[in-house]
C-alpha cells in the first residue's frame, strides 16, 4: 500500500521511496530535508532513493543523511539507492561508501525490486 507524503515522497509498505524526478534544485532541496525530519521525527528504518544525475541532488542527499546520522539512526536503518543508469551508478558509488563509513547500512541497485526485496529482509 502506498501512499503519498509531501513532497513527493511516498510510503510503501513500511519504507519510504524519494523519486525528486525533474524537480528545481530548491525542490531537491526540500524533498531531502522532509526525509530527514520525516525519518528522525517517525523514526523511519527503510528507505529507498532514486537519485538522479545532478551536484546538488548528491550534496541535498549528504546533508540529508547527515543530518538523520547526527540526530541518531533507528536500529536496523537501511538505505537502498536505485541508480538505473550506469552514470548515476558511478555518481553515487562514493555516496554510498561514505555512508557506509558513516555507519549508515547502505547499498546501491540497479533496479527497484532487488532493493525492495534486501529492505524487506529481516
Amino acid at each position: 500500500m502506498a501512499r503519498e507524503s509531501p513532497n513527493g515522497i511516498t510510503q510503501v509498505n513500511g519504507h519510504l521511496v524519494v523519486e525528486p524526478g525533474r524537480a528545481t534544485v530548491t525542490e531537491i532541496g526540500a524533498i531531502y530535508r522532509d526525509l530527514a525530519v520525516f525519518c528522525i521525527e517517525k523514526q523511519i528504518r527503510r528507505v529507498l532513493v532514486k537519485p538522479g544525475d545532478d551536484d546538488a541532488e548528491e550534496r541535498a542527499l549528504r546533508v540529508a543523511m547527515t543530518t538523520m546520522v547526527l540526530a541518531g539512526l533507528p536500529a536496523g536503518f537501511r538505505c537502498a539507492l536505485v541508480a538505473h543508469d550506469p552514470r548515476i551508478e558511478a555518481r553515487y558509488r562514493d555516496t554510498q561508501r561514505d555512508l557506509c563509513m558513516a555507519g549508515v547500512d547502505a547499498k546501491m541497485f540497479e533496479t527497484d525490486d532487488s532493493a525492495t526485496r534486501w529492505l524487506d529482509a529481516p
